[in-house]
C-alpha cells in the first residue's frame, strides 16, 4: 500500500465540531508544549499510536534543517533492512496550514488508517480512564489549552480505522462525516533536504530532549525506549 502526498485539495466542510483530519506526530512533535507552540489556542491532546510494520518507512535522523542540525524524518526502508513500526502520537486539527508552514522542508502524505493502531489504555491515565467511561476529567481532557476534548474524537477515529482493517473502506463512508471522513497525515522529508547527520549538521541534544520529555510524559519510560529502537541512524555527529 503506498502512501501518497496531499495534492492540495481539502476534504468539504464537517458537521460541527468532528474532526475529519488527524496528524501523526512522531518527532518533536510528540512533546505537547512543542505541539502547543504551533496550535496555540487550538491544542488538543493526542492519543499514543503505532503505525504498522506495513508502512514502507521508518524514523530516522535524515532531515537536515536550515538552521544548521539533523532532525527526523522518514526515509524508504533499504533492501533487507527490516521495517520496524514506528511509534508517536495522533491529534485532531480543524486545519493543517499552520503544521505545513511548520513543517516547511517535508511533504505531507496521507497515512492509510489499516497502518495505524490506537492505545488508548496507554495514553495517561486519567485521560483513559475519562474516555472508557464517556465522563469528561477537565484538567486531563479539557484544559485551559485544549479545544477539542478526547472523548469526542477518540471513538470516531478508532472506529474508521476499525472499519478500514476490516476491510469495508473508510473514505466512500462519508453520508454523515462519521467514520468515513477521517484521514491520518504525516510529514515525510523532501528529497533535497533528505541528508544523514554530519559534523556542520549535527543531532542536537536539545532537540533529542525535546522528543524524548514528550514520550515521556505523553507515554512514559516504555514509550520513550520504542522511541530509540524505532529509530533508524544514529550517529557519531551528536
Amino acid at each position: 500500500c503506498q502512501l501518497t502526498p496531499n495534492m492540495g485539495k481539502e476534504p468539504p466542510d464537517a458537521p460541527a465540531r468532528l474532526p475529519i483530519e488527524f496528524l501523526f506526530g512522531y518527532g518533536s512533535i510528540i512533546n505537547p508544549k512543542s505541539r502547543a507552540s504551533t496550535l496555540g489556542k487550538n491544542f488538543c491532546p493526542g492519543v499514543l499510536a503505532d503505525v504498522s510494520d506495513e508502512c514502507p518507512w521508518v524514523r530516522s535522523w535524515n532531515f537536515r534543517s536550515s538552521t544548521g542540525f539533523t532532525a527526523l524524518g522518514l526515509r524508504e526502508c533499504r533492501r533487507n533492512e527490516r521495517a520496524l513500526g514506528i511509534n508517536g502520537i495522533i491529534f485532531p486539527l480543524d486545519s493543517l496550514s499552520a503544521f505545513d508552514v511548520r513543517e516547511s522542508g517535508y511533504t505531507r502524505v496521507h497515512l492509510p488508517l489499516h497502518m495505524i493502531s490506537l492505545h488508548i489504555r496507554n495514553t495517561s491515565t486519567r485521560a483513559s480512564a475519562a474516555i472508557a467511561s464517556g465522563r469528561k476529567e477537565k484538567k486531563a481532557l479539557d484544559t485551559p489549552e485544549s479545544k477539542e476534548p478526547m472523548e469526542s474524537w477518540v471513538p470516531i477515529l478508532a472506529e474508521a480505522i476499525k472499519r478500514e482493517k476490516a476491510g469495508s473502506g473508510c473514505e466512500e463512508d462519508g453520508k454523515e462525516g462519521k467514520s468515513g471522513r477521517a484521514r491520518v497525515w504525516l510529514y515525510v522529508p523532501n528529497k533535497e533536504f533528505s541528508r544523514h547527520a554530519s559534523a556542520d549538521y549535527p543531532i542536537c541534544q536539545s532537540y533529542i530532549d525535546t522528543c524524548l520529555s514528550g514520550c515521556l510524559e505523553e507515554g512514559g519510560k516504555q514509550f520513550a525506549r520504542a522511541f530509540i529502537a524505532k529509530t533508524k541512524d544514529w550517529c557519531h555527529f551528536y
